[in-house]
């Protein structure tokens, strides 16, 4: 009984250990990455021998995230990552790594660091103020200017008492991943992409239509919180625009001129001249002498 009781706890420390060993990478399945038929139980240290030797590592398992490799400038490893992820990240603050893939194989490369400050505007040919008209359907071009550009993400904002968004689409060489937001309150989300590096270019249209029941006066469309991704390789890597862009659109008021009264004859009592006129851009005014102004008919 106690020969069997001493071979159980055995087998049960043997299984412990075991768990123990695996736990901390002492045993691990295959490793987690294989260099030349030999598999390694640290990414970083496969990785420095590819670099060294210009090998391709071939990933056995998903890679945690404290073990990553470090490239040098000038320097390219090649993974063969299969369903798997790893980290890769510069020696130089002064570089980023890109990556490229080609036939299952991933190359990753340091290339320079950019410190641009992109200009995100808002183009629809016209300089200032734009006057529109009920009714009227216009274009709007949101436009980027910067480099290495490979998408935006910002919010669009506009007086939908007064405007009424009827299509938002990419630009061409562009694509909507994302578009959220509440039309009908003036304000709309999106985030559009690029698969080719892009400069100085319009990324997104958006087509508006004044509304019949639009009051006159100056109305404000403008992209607020706007980042521009400009590697696509690396995500949640952004530069800030600095600066809100706005268009500002005015709605010319509709009026009715006054017209002069005819058939007028003396009787005694004063007349009024002219008919009233009206507006809804304001009030309208009169005078005899273009010197004094009042909402009075003139007699």
């Amino acid at each position: 009984m106690k020969m069997k009781q001493i071979k159980l706890f055995s087998l049960l420390l043997a299984f412990c250990l075991c768990i123990n060993l695996c736990a901390f990478g002492v045993w691990a399945d295959g490793g987690c990455a294989q260099l030349g038929g030999v598999d390694y139980d640290s990414f970083s240290e496969a990785a420095a021998e590819a670099v060294a030797n210009s090998e391709t590592i071939i990933l056995l398992q998903d890679c945690p995230a404290e073990d990553y490799a470090v490239l040098s400038e000038g320097q390219t490893l090649r993974v063969d990552r299969g369903s798997y992820t790893c980290s890769v990240r510069s020696a130089d603050p002064g570089y980023d790594i890109s990556w490229s893939e080609d036939d299952g194989i991933t190359t990753y490369t340091t290339i320079p660091a950019l410190d641009v400050q992109y200009l995100v505007s808002i183009r629809d040919g016209e300089d200032g103020t734009r006057s529109v008209s009920r009714g009227e359907r216009f274009t709007m071009f949101v436009h980027v200017s910067g480099e290495r550009m490979y998408g935006l993400y910002a919010t669009a904002d506009y007086d939908s008492a007064a405007l009424e968004l009827e299509q938002t689409a990419a630009a061409d060489g562009f694509y909507l991943v994302q578009k959220d937001g509440d039309v009908a309150a003036g304000t709309v989300t999106f985030a559009v992409l690029t698969t080719a590096a892009q400069t100085d270019q319009d990324v997104l249209r958006l087509d508006f239509r004044v509304r019949e029941s639009a009051q006159a006066g100056i109305y404000g469309l403008s992209i607020r919180s706007a980042s521009v991704c400009y590697d696509r390789s690396r995500d949640g890597v952004e530069a800030d625009t600095g600066g809100d862009a706005v268009q500002l659109l005015r709605l010319t008021p509709s009026v009715t001129p006054p017209a002069a009264r005819s058939g007028l004859t003396a009787n005694g009592s004063a007349q009024a001249l002219i008919s009233a006129g009206s507006t809804d851009g304001g009030t309208m005014e009169y005078s005899t002498d273009n010197a004094a102004w009042s909402t009075a008919i003139p007699t």
